[in-house]
């Protein structure tokens, strides 16, 4: 019995960093510049081994968006947003180059929308129809992008407060939180806690579900990132992190069941080791499917198969 491995990306770059002002400090160390090349391999990688993902990009990678366009942002996050574009570098809030290199993985990529500029639903000022007004835009940019529709829909940060709302707006698959994420509210010792049952405990299957809106959503079940911290630590998390991610292969292979992992590009260009680890890894997944021992799917692609009636 060959079980399934899904692999999903939460691409931003700067994006991600409008909120709190970081994506200045880390353009001015060379991450976003960084990021690119990066990116680059892993496309290729996943092309000649023939891995279906589900990338989910902020639509304004790839397409500016028109000042008229942001009037749903609250006005202080539209001001930020509106200073990201014109004073960010282009690798710090543009995949134009790359966008060939995309379009080439064809039906392997799951077109997935990560909003249009990663405002949130906890953003001040925002709600959820500030949530579901960026998804739409999101959703227009991408087509226009990638000449398809969004299939899948994975949430900043996972805050999934716009949920029937972003829903509403179409046919997705919708990543959602599983019980190994953290928040940004949780206490040090319940993250703690956490860090010890990923260290110690089973790394948990994926569990699918259909939502109010009628579309299915997958949990995750393993962030494919230790490059935090440093020295002793991280040389603990990679330890730690190697042995679930070995987990999560041996047990897809043994019980069935799906696995689902995800990935924030711009962490693989923080560590040369963790770029190394995360193409090794991918290695591993194209030679177990070789061998029928197990599946590698996108989050829509699995979602068409073990719910077609949706």
């Amino acid at each position: 019995m060959s079980g399934t491995v899904v692999l999903s990306f939460d691409c931003e770059l700067g994006w991600g960093r409008i909120e709190d002002g970081g994506w200045r400090h880390l353009e001015a160390e060379g991450l976003y510049e960084r990021t690119l090349p990066v990116l680059s391999r892993v496309i290729e990688t996943l092309e000649s081994r023939a891995i279906p993902s589900t990338w989910a990009f902020v639509g304004s990678l790839f397409e500016v968006p028109d000042p008229a366009a942001l009037d749903h942002l609250p006005a202080a996050y539209r001001a930020e947003t509106e200073r990201f574009i014109h004073e960010a570098q282009p690798s710090t809030r543009s995949l134009d180059s790359l966008l060939p290199a995309f379009r080439r993985l064809g039906p392997m990529l799951d077109l997935g929308s990560h909003s249009s500029t990663h405002v949130r639903a906890r953003t001040p000022g925002s709600d959820t129809r500030t949530m579901a007004a960026d998804f739409e835009l999101s959703l227009r940019q991408l087509e226009r992008s990638f000449d398809r529709p969004v299939t899948s829909v994975i949430f900043p940060r996972d805050e999934l407060d716009a949920l029937d709302e972003v829903g509403a707006l179409g046919s997705f698959s919708v990543r959602v939180p599983g019980g190994h994420y953290g928040t940004p509210s949780m206490s040090g010792l319940d993250r703690a806690r956490l860090v010890a049952s990923r260290a110690l405990g089973p790394v948990p299957p994926a569990v699918d579900s259909v939502l109010n809106s009628g579309n299915p959503a997958q949990t995750g079940s393993l962030y494919f990132n230790w490059a935090i911290g440093s020295g002793v630590v991280r040389r603990i998390r990679r330890l730690l992190h190697g042995r679930a991610v070995d987990a999560v292969l041996r047990d897809a292979a043994l019980t069935g069941a799906p696995y689902h992992l995800w990935v924030h590009p711009f962490n693989l260009a923080e560590s040369d080791r963790l770029a190394a680890d995360f193409l090794g890894f991918v290695d591993r997944l194209a030679a177990l499917r070789d061998a029928s021992k197990l599946t590698v799917e996108h989050m829509a692609g699995h979602h068409a198969r073990t719910l077609p009636s949706r």
